[in-house]
């Protein structure tokens, strides 16, 4: 236990902080970890993007205003690089996302359900919205959930759980049954060669057969955020999450149940 509660110093910061995407690279800012945790903090949505070529580090973050900005990090100071017109409702999700050629690019979902993909170099948007409307989106993330080399658009709008190819903007497949949920993960956390869907409401979905794979119990959530670590080095992740009614919890997901 005393091994479990020394792992949770390390892993706290990064769960406590707002941020839903932080780059490990954010180190190359010379920041402290309490500054990004102050930032996030204030800015419950943002990204880090590593240095390139172009552009030296990057923060990139939603105001509540429900602008986007990019501030840029040398020498430990920082400049204003980018920032957008209102988007007409709250930021959701703010992502990096991978495509198909490997380019990193910036992903945005908003509460009024537009889905927004920005290029990183120019910041100039490559497209809105997929081939269907919605009217709002509560999580969104950008992972590969099958074996074909573009990622998936992995999103909650109206209760119901979409999955888009990130490429071609087409449905690939949708839930019958509602979930709830304000963060999804996609990671393969078992045994079986696919990934699977986690929903921070409480619930793991496998990716292939889009069923659920475990439930937490007595319609408990994992948390408001939450984070995979694995805390006992068995090779698998838990669930770490960040609760309302107690800091940290922690779901052994090989268990299916909360043991912390």
């Amino acid at each position: 236990m005393k091994s479990v509660v020394l792992i949770f110093a390390v892993v706290v910061v990064t769960v406590a902080t707002p941020a839903l995407h932080v780059h490990p690279a954010w180190a190359q800012s010379r920041l402290t970890e309490k500054e990004i945790h102050d930032l996030g903090a204030r800015y419950p949505f943002f990204v880090v993007v590593p240095a390139t070529d172009k552009k030296p580090l990057r923060f990139i973050y939603a105001d509540a205003a429900q602008h986007l900005h990019a501030l840029t990090f040398r020498d430990g100071r920082s400049r204003p690089d980018w920032e957008t017109p209102s988007l007409g409702s709250p930021v959701t999700a703010l992502r990096l996302m991978d495509d198909r050629t490997g380019e990193t690019v910036l992903l945005v979902a908003t509460l009024a359900g537009r889905i927004l993909v920005y290029d990183l170099d120019d910041y100039k948007l490559r497209y809105e919205h997929l081939q269907d409307r919605f009217t709002n989106i509560t999580c969104l993330v950008g992972a590969n959930v099958d074996q074909d080399p573009q990622p998936e658009l992995v999103f909650i709008s109206d209760r119901i759980l979409y999955v888009y190819d990130g490429s071609t903007r087409l449905l690939e497949w949708k839930t019958v049954q509602p979930y709830d949920a304000t963060e999804i993960l996609v990671a393969n956390v078992d045994d079986d060669p696919q990934p699977e869907i986690i929903l921070n409401s409480g619930k793991i979905l496998d990716a292939r057969f889009r069923e659920v794979e475990v439930e937490a119990k007595n319609r408990r959530t994992f948390g408001r955020r939450i984070r995979l670590v694995d805390l006992n080095g068995d090779g698998y992740p838990e669930i770490v999450g960040e609760t309302t009614g107690f800091p940290l919890t922690v779901f052994d997901i090989r268990k299916r149940e909360e043991i912390w």
